[in-house]
C-alpha cells in the first residue's frame, strides 16, 4: 500500500466519484481505478461498490478511509514541522452549518477568541444533508445542525450509516411571528 493510493481514496470520498477525484489531482480515471483495485487485492478487501450512479464506500472502505485520512493527517504534520518556511503556527478549520443566525455569531466568537493567533477558518453553509456529508468527507470538522421531534428519527438513521455522533450543545424552543393585525380580523 501507498501514501499515494490513500490520497486517491480519500479523493474519491470527497467527490464521490472516480472521475472527478481523477480530474481534481489530475490523473487518469484508470490511474485512480488500477490503484484502488490493487489496495483491495492487496489488503483483501473490497473498498468501494462501483453503480451506475457512481461509487460507495463499504464498510471496509469506510474503515480504511478513516485510517488513510489519519495517516495523511500525520505526513502533513510530519512535514510541516520541519518546514522551516512554516514556522508560525497556522490553525486550519472547517465548520458547516445550516443557515443559522446563531452560528455566524459563534464564529465571530471564535475569532475574536483567536485574535493574535493565525487561523484559516471556512464556515459552509447548506442543507443539512450537505453539513452530514461535509463531515463524513472531512470537509468539515463540525456541524451544527438543528434536530426536532420531526427529523430526529431521519438524522439519527443517517448519523450512523455515516459513523458520526451528533452531541446536542444547546436546547432551544421554536417561536411562531405573525403581525399584530390580520386581513382577517
Amino acid at each position: 500500500m501507498t501514501i499515494q493510493q490513500f490520497r486517491y481514496i480519500v479523493e474519491i470520498a470527497k467527490h464521490h466519484s472516480i472521475s472527478k477525484a481523477a480530474a481534481a489531482l489530475f490523473v487518469t480515471q484508470p490511474s485512480i481505478s488500477k490503484a484502488v483495485r490493487d489496495l483491495e487485492a492487496e489488503l483483501g478487501v473490497t473498498i468501494l461498490d462501483r453503480t451506475n450512479k457512481g461509487v460507495v464506500f463499504t464498510k471496509d472502505g469506510t474503515d480504511l478511509l478513516f485510517y488513510a485520512k489519519m495517516i495523511l493527517e500525520q505526513m502533513e504534520s510530519v512535514a510541516y514541522h520541519f518546514n522551516k518556511e512554516k514556522a508560525a503556527d497556522l490553525t486550519k478549520f472547517s465548520i458547516s452549518s445550516q443557515h443559522y443566525g446563531f452560528a455566524i455569531a459563534a464564529a465571530a466568537d471564535l475569532m475574536n477568541d483567536l485574535a493574535g493567533q493565525k487561523y484559516e477558518l471556512t464556515i459552509r453553509e447548506g442543507k443539512a444533508v450537505d453539513v452530514i456529508e461535509d463531515v463524513y468527507s472531512g470537509r468539515s470538522i463540525l456541524g451544527l445542525l438543528s434536530l426536532s421531534d420531526l427529523n430526529k428519527k431521519f438524522f439519527k438513521r443517517y448519523f450512523i450509516s455515516k459513523s458520526l455522533t451528533f452531541m446536542p450543545l444547546a436546547s432551544a424552543q421554536a417561536a411562531r411571528f405573525s403581525p399584530k393585525r390580520t386581513p382577517f380580523g
